[in-house]
């Protein structure tokens, strides 16, 4: 908040709850968030507000940790939820199914860090890492890229998804 004050052209801020969001129901085209629901104690709650807000039409931009491999690597995936307290984590299907309870439809989604070497070093980096190992790793970023587009598609550490609110 400090810093987009800042700006040149500073856009439009607002501190808020997410669980109780001071904007009227259907105030927004379009709603963005961003590796949040993983942090809130009640993500459906959470969720239940980004529907209230959103148009009839509107569209639902997010992104969750997915970690779908975490049971191998039980050491790290704790580490990493107490370092960045996370309370849990969503793959694709429980967004889907929590969406669709609140007249949303997933319209799209990907994984990032679908091969088990890469959410290997997504989890160690986060779980142990910090500043340093992720700008050291930045290196690697093409060949997860790559890695990606020839792996297993519904499966990996971060889920993004795209969904619509469905028109009344």
């Amino acid at each position: 908040m400090e810093y987009g004050r800042t700006l040149a052209s500073p856009p439009a801020l607002a501190e808020a709850d997410a669980l109780r969001l001071p904007f009227a129901d259907g105030a927004f085209d379009r709603v963005m968030s961003i590796c949040a629901i993983e942090h809130f104690d009640d993500g459906e709650r959470a969720l239940d507000e980004m529907a209230r807000v959103l148009r009839p039409g509107g569209e639902l931009v997010m992104s969750a940790d997915a970690l779908t491999r975490a049971a191998r690597w039980p050491d790290l995936y704790r580490a990493h939820c107490a370092r960045y307290r996370v309370k849990r984590t969503y793959t694709h299907d429980t967004l889907t199914t929590l969406l669709r309870a609140r007249a949303l439809h997933v319209e799209e989604h990907v994984y990032q860090f679908r091969e088990q070497w890469s959410e290997h070093l997504y989890l160690g980096l986060s779980a142990h890492g910090g500043r340093v190992s992720f700008n050291a790793a930045a290196a690697l970023i093409p060949l997860v890229a790559a890695s990606d587009r020839l792996a297993r598609p519904e499966q990996g550490s971060i889920v993004l998804l795209r969904a619509r609110r469905r028109s009344e």
